[in-house]
């Protein structure tokens, strides 16, 4: 059409290796756009669906200082805040696997139990070097028992100071190990020395070895870290505390009840930190535990159906309402560089646009007949069970 030559003189096309340098080489044009005179509000970007281009462009126009307004939605899973809310829910289920409970306790998103801590402060990290050595996997019993004994072998030990398991220590109650030790971290050989247990298909060597394999680490280096009593005695307070609050909610409940049991074990251990983190991390963390609140308040509108559920039942319902969700992405004024996917684009009109993503046969699709169904079965489908089947060829219209 001669009337469209004057619009194709301005169109050319950019190549660029991956998601990740397009976005990159939109945001270094929209910035010589701007330079040109051109106002933010009159550019534009569109893709066909822009998930695979969120972050990148998140990130990159972040970078370049370039405020944008987007109709897509980030999934409320992708935060930190929502992964450990969902590793302390399916905590029980996942029988409390060593990694998962070290990962939680470690998250500034945890909020430790409020019982007395005498003037400990936690140490997340001894709890990781702590489990190892005491070749935890997993199960509650197992990490209290294990943790029981760990705490009274170290208080049986001779010449001990309960705060602080020195090597000075360490070589002092060497001489007759398996008298303190329980004997399932190891077994006494002919020699009365004491054998550390298999860990990892390793046995260590030697009564001096064994005690120190329970209370040192990082045997490549040779350097000692030392594991107080009351870091013990604190984790195992911990692990106790949320056993029994994870118990404490019912296995099968009505909609409402379940809902409001959840809400409250939630408030007892998540925390949203004051320190360490940005003004916007925290407005952010803040819309998400809204959001969260919310989510629970919208399940109790099930109570309608008059049935119970289970704890696991209610457990995968919310976490799924929850990659459903999303915060929205770019400014909230709506002003700045509109990002939009191709649906979205429609009908806006723009003085300089951006079109990511234009790969043959991706965009626009290569529309072709479904060879097991032609499009004349599918219509008569159609038109005698009544279920709409829809037809390929008409993808040429929407193309278009």
């Amino acid at each position: 059409n001669p009337d469209n030559t004057q619009y194709l003189d301005n169109m050319y096309v950019i190549n660029a290796s991956g998601k990740r340098d397009e976005v990159w080489t939109v945001a270094k044009e929209i910035l010589q756009l701007t330079g040109a005179g051109y106002k933010m509000e009159e550019i534009g970007v569109v893709a066909r669906t822009l998930e695979p281009y969120t972050d990148a462009i998140n990130k990159i126009f972040h970078e370049n200082d370039i405020p944008f307004t987007t109709s897509t939605h980030e999934p409320l899973e992708r935060y930190p805040l929502v992964k450990v809310i969902r590793q302390i829910l399916l905590l029980k289920r996942e029988d409390y696997y060593r990694p998962i409970v070290v990962e939680l306790l470690g998250s500034p998103y945890f909020k430790m139990p409020a019982f007395d801590h005498k003037g400990v402060t936690p140490r997340p990290d001894l709890c990781d070097i702590l489990s190892r050595r005491l070749g935890i996997r997993g199960d509650i019993d197992c990490w209290l028992s294990r943790l029981d004994q760990a705490k009274s072998a170290l208080q049986e030990l001779p010449g001990l100071d309960k705060t602080d398991m020195s090597e000075d220590v360490t070589k002092k109650v060497t001489t007759h190990p398996h008298r303190n030790l329980p004997h399932q971290w190891g077994e006494i050989q002919g020699n009365n020395e004491y054998s550390p247990p298999l860990v990892g298909g390793v046995r260590g060597g030697g009564d001096k070895e064994g005690v120190k394999s329970l209370f040192s680490d990082d045997e490549e280096t040779g350097s000692h870290i030392s594991i107080p009593v009351n870091q013990i005695e604190f984790l195992e307070k911990i692990l106790r505390k949320l056993s029994t609050d994870l118990s404490s909610i019912p296995e099968k409940a009505s909609w409402a009840t379940m809902s409001r049991s959840i809400a409250h074990f939630l408030q007892s251990y998540i925390n949203i930190p004051s320190e360490g983190m940005s003004p916007e991390d925290q407005k952010r963390d803040q819309l998400i535990i809204n959001k969260i609140w919310e989510l629970l308040h919208t399940l109790c509108t099930l109570d309608c159906l008059n049935e119970e559920v289970t704890q696991d039942q209610f457990v995968d319902t919310f976490l799924d309402a929850c990659r459903r969700e999303g915060l929205p992405v770019g400014m909230e004024n709506g002003r700045g560089v509109k990002v939009l996917d191709a649906m979205s684009a429609r009908g806006i009109p723009f003085r300089a646009l951006f079109i990511l993503g234009l790969n043959e046969k991706v965009f626009p699709r290569a529309i072709s007949e479904e060879p097991f169904m032609r499009d004349h079965i599918r219509r008569r489908l159609s038109e005698v069970l009544g279920n709409l089947i829809p037809e390929k060829l008409r993808g040429f219209e929407e193309e278009r």
